[in-house]
This record gives structure tokens, C-alpha cells and sequence, in this order.
């Protein structure tokens, strides 16, 4: 499965399973304040290495941190709403 998220200086091409992706998605997103006052709290990081991609997600009190084994094809990070992730995780068929 290829996700691609559009960061503002490039794409960012993700090649993962999808069962590892919504798992570490729905573990990190625990961390996540829908209701914040800061936005970037509302959030989840995702940032690539050279074969992983790191998720990370915080509330000021706790952090979540999930890395999965990727193929990275265009590296990048992003903050991107972490309930708009998780419905669009969710709903990726294997």
C-alpha cells in the first residue's frame, strides 16, 4: 500500500502494510488531545528515515512514540490531524 502525504516543500511516498501502519497509528493517537489549546497538540507526527517511519504523538504530560519498517521512496515529515489519520488508516483496503 503506497500513501503519499503532501508536505509544503514535497511529497512524502510511504510503502508499509497497512495493519502495521493503523496499529501504530491507533496506539499513538492515545497521546492526542482532540481538544487542545495548542493545534499541533491535535496532532501526529510522521517523520521518515532511510527504512522506517517514526510516529509520534504528545499531550504536554505523555509521548508516544511507534517506529514501523518502511520503504521510503521520498523522505519528509509532517504534523497532520491525528483523527483525520486515523479514519483515513482505517479505511485504506489491504
Amino acid at each position: 500500500m503506497i500513501y503519499g502525504f503532501y508536505n509544503v516543500k514535497k511529497i512524502m511516498n510511504i510503502v508499509c502494510e497497512r495493519n502495521l501502519f493503523a496499529n501504530a497509528i491507533s496506539n499513538v493517537i492515545k497521546a492526542s488531545s482532540p481538544k487542545a489549546v495548542l493545534p499541533v497538540l491535535e496532532g501526529v507526527l510522521l517523520r521518515t528515515n532511510k527504512n522506517s517511519v517514526e510516529l509520534c504523538c504528545f499531550d504536554l504530560k505523555i509521548a508516544i512514540k511507534r517506529t514501523i519498517s518502511a520503504n521510503v521512496i521520498e523522505e519528509g515529515e509532517i504534523v497532520l490531524s491525528a483523527s483525520t489519520l486515523n479514519n483515513i488508516a482505517s479505511s485504506v483496503k489491504s
